[in-house]
């Protein structure tokens, strides 16, 4: 970030947008972007990607309604971390996470949402692990909020069943899907 603040901006931000966004295509290939980037001058704020996205296929449907999906794609944590029941070495984790996502759904008007998961909050090891949706007040724009802020950290191999659990419940969080009925507000 520091040599990127004082190069031209034309030179890095098309490539930078690309790396940025080419996991968008993995998630939809049809899905579009314009996006904007934040962060990188001298002002010393955080790197911040802006890009409005539209995504087909979220629904889920099913007899007079359906499931939405979170559209900012799982972490996986347990996939990451856990690869057997038992360890008799601590686990060593060295790197840092530190992300947060929003994503907004706006339903169609034939739509209303009628089951919002609660947000949850879980520390932990690993570090914390934010996760909210909400609806508001005309019950037609869902809000998708991440925060995760993951640190360096040692686990004795004693306590590895209780951080695989732990994993195990995150992973579980987000895949919590918000149920829509079909028939407006």
């Amino acid at each position: 970030k520091e040599r990127l603040a004082d190069a031209d901006r034309s030179e890095y931000e098309p490539a930078l947008l690309r790396l940025l966004l080419d996991p968008l295509g993995r998630l939809s290939p049809k899905a579009t972007a314009k996006a904007t980037v934040a962060g990188l001058g001298k002002d010393g704020g955080p790197l911040t990607v802006s890009a409005p996205i539209e995504l087909k296929k979220l629904l889920k449907e099913s007899a007079g309604g359906g499931e939405i999906a979170s559209p900012i794609a799982p972490l996986k944590v347990a996939r990451r971390f856990v690869d057997r029941t038992e360890r008799t070495h601590p686990v060593v984790f060295r790197g840092v996470e530190v992300s947060k996502e929003t994503a907004t759904i706006r339903l169609d008007s034939s739509w209303r949402a009628t089951g919002v998961p609660e947000g949850v909050t879980m520390r932990g090891p690993l570090g914390a692990f934010v996760l909210r949706r909400t609806l508001d007040e005309s019950g037609q724009v869902l809000t998708f909020e991440r925060s995760v802020q993951f640190e360096p950290f040692t686990l004795p191999a004693a306590d590895f069943p209780a951080f695989a659990d732990w994993l195990s419940a995150l992973d579980a969080e987000e895949e919590r899907q918000v149920r829509v009925e079909k028939g407006g507000p």
